[in-house]
């Protein structure tokens, strides 16, 4: 596919030792700094502040969700304060949990870490007002959780879930709550980019669309990127870093193991994948399935004959004309170089609307077009 050729933001940093590890300050007791804590061990893993309610602060933690004055965390006897505590009761998971488990991380691997807090409508026609949604780990058994979003009063919730939330604590992943442009014009939904367990208790990472229904009737089934184990060049390895939507699009980063090298070389390359907010999926056994998935590869290199390459994003933000991404060198133990590169729009979709990758004869993949 065509290139996603970047302005260079940032330069990149040589002779960073591994050893080096730079300190920081405490910022509690800083003047002007306001601290908020609640026990020894929180582990704050998710923070969220909505537009249409600026002063308020959600935090998932530890088995535990807050509600804080964003303006001043440390206020916990206003009307802003609340907690409600958010465990894994199933005695089930939390023994296969300490199964496969290190012995020296079951207390905080297994236990329910809040990972995604949503503002969630029923539908645009809805008189019902908003919930919190809340998915944490659940001692690697994910669970969702639905709660008043002024209280955090349980409104239902803490059944199993899968491919909604992570089911490690320190997983990376990305989620998306799209309002429009979904099958049911008047029904939102949620996308996730994450790594989930299979039946066989492997990792595999998936792009996912729950289910669509209308008071518990099914509309649309789900739809699952294909596994790994069946297919890698869907997604191999892969470790999202974020998403964002447009009008008829969801756009996934994340960086994974190359399938297009020899198999000799274990190189990482960053990528972005591109879904129809409207796919109702395919027929008969790909009910499932996109229909709609393109992955196109992120170049973020210092131009010349032997490009300088930065493989393997970080994060990335949506801007008004495009995006921009942090990128870092990997695989390379004596330079260390991070840059930010800035991306067009049109250019997102020159990459989309171009060349696809080929493979010739002799297994080697080549890709038409990239300079």
């Amino acid at each position: 596919m065509t290139p996603l050729i970047l302005v260079m933001l940032l330069s990149v940093v040589y002779s960073v030792m591994a050893n080096d590890v730079p300190t920081f300050p405490r910022l509690r007791g800083s003047p002007g700094v306001h601290y908020f804590e609640d026990g020894p061990q929180i582990y704050a893993r998710y923070l969220r502040v909505e537009p249409q309610q600026p002063d308020v602060l959600y935090v998932g933690a530890m088995e535990f969700v807050y509600r804080l004055n964003s303006d001043v965390i440390s206020d916990t006897y206003r009307q802003f304060y609340k907690s409600e505590r958010l465990q894994q009761t199933s005695t089930l998971a939390n023994h296969i949990c300490k199964q496969y488990t290190p012995h020296d991380q079951e207390d905080v691997v297994c236990k329910n870490h809040i990972r995604i807090i949503m503002v969630k409508d029923h539908d645009h026609n809805s008189t019902t007002p908003p919930v919190l949604y809340v998915c944490g780990t659940g001692a690697r058994q994910p669970i969702e959780f639905v709660l008043d979003k002024n209280t955090l009063r349980k409104k239902g919730g803490g059944e199993k879930v899968k491919s909604l939330c992570p089911h490690h604590p320190d997983h990376s992943y990305t989620c998306l709550y799209c309002k429009k442009g979904n099958p049911v014009p008047d029904l939102p939904s949620l996308y996730t980019g994450v790594i989930r367990l299979s039946k066989s208790k492997a990792e595999e990472p998936v792009i996912y669309r729950p289910p669509i229904e209308r008071n518990n009737r099914e509309l649309f089934d789900l739809l699952e990127t294909q596994s790994p184990s069946d297919n890698k060049n869907w997604l191999n390895e892969a470790v999202f870093v974020g998403s964002f939507e447009t009008e008829l699009y969801n756009y996934f980063f994340f960086h994974e193991k190359a399938t297009e090298y020899d198999g000799c070389i274990d190189q990482r390359v960053s990528r972005v994948a591109r879904v129809c907010k409207n796919d109702e999926g395919g027929k008969n056994s790909r009910s499932t399935q996109w229909t709609s998935y393109f992955k196109a590869t992120i170049n973020c290199s210092i131009p010349g004959s032997h490009p300088f390459r930065f493989n393997k994003i970080k994060d990335v933000k949506m801007t008004n004309t495009g995006f921009i991404a942090a990128f870092v060198i990997d695989g390379n133990e004596e330079i260390f170089g991070s840059a930010i590169c800035k991306y067009t729009f049109q250019a997102l979709e020159d990459a989309f609307n171009g060349d696809f990758m080929v493979q010739d004869k002799d297994k080697k993949m080549e890709e038409s077009g990239i300079g």
